[in-house]
């Protein structure tokens, strides 16, 4: 880490993301987007590690032209779609929250793995929740500081959806769901260094 002042430091910067940030057309892709733009801004460097999921893929051609010199974004193409089968063995099976079952991926450990080996940065950075599981690995494969982006309290939006759900079935499957998460989110709680919340 730097230990000049912050106005004389070049930072390397990982953020590791859900989904590919660029081009920016919705809330999570802008936010995260604008968070790297204004990192080297003040003169550090970004790479952006994305997993590029079914739902939200994006070609590469796409957002290796992202015109931001100090930003690079690499991703990793993953199917997180819903799958039923998975979900019922998930739901009899393990103790992990599904949500955070479906990003989950030994060919994405392995890159972050490569990508940590081949750079020497000084913040990994993680977007949301359902990409802690990968700290460990970080853990093992850096000294860098940690930090958590928390775009919510997880859990208590799930708990709030128990409360409006009609379908009896479901809403057993969520009340199950969001006590997992409340779990999931506390088991991490002391693993980062720094977290950084939106909102109080």
């Amino acid at each position: 880490m730097c230990e000049l002042p912050a106005n004389f430091c070049i930072v390397k910067i990982l953020q590791i993301t859900n989904k590919i940030p660029y081009p920016p057309k919705d809330g999570g892709t802008v936010a995260v987007l604008k968070l790297a733009k204004g990192f080297t801004q003040i003169g550090h460097q970004v790479t952006i590690l994305s997993l590029n999921t079914v739902k939200h893929y994006i070609s590469p051609s796409v957002f290796s032209g992202i015109k931001t010199k100090n930003i690079k974004i690499i991703g990793y193409d993953i199917n997180t779609d819903i799958k039923r089968s998975k979900l019922i063995s998930n739901f009899l099976f393990s103790k992990l929250p599904y949500n955070a079952q479906r990003f989950i991926s030994k060919g994405f450990e392995a890159l972050i793995i490569k990508i940590l080996n081949e750079n020497n940065f000084d913040v990994v950075q993680f977007e949301g929740l359902y990409l802690l599981p990968y700290i460990e690995i970080v853990r093992k494969n850096t000294n860098s500081l940690i930090s958590f982006r928390a775009h919510n309290i997880e859990h208590e939006i799930w708990e709030q959806n128990t409360r409006f759900e009609t379908n009896f079935i479901k809403k057993i499957y969520i009340a199950n769901l969001s006590r997992r998460i409340k779990k999931f989110e506390l088991s991490f709680i002391n693993k980062y260094d720094v977290v950084i919340p939106i909102t109080q």
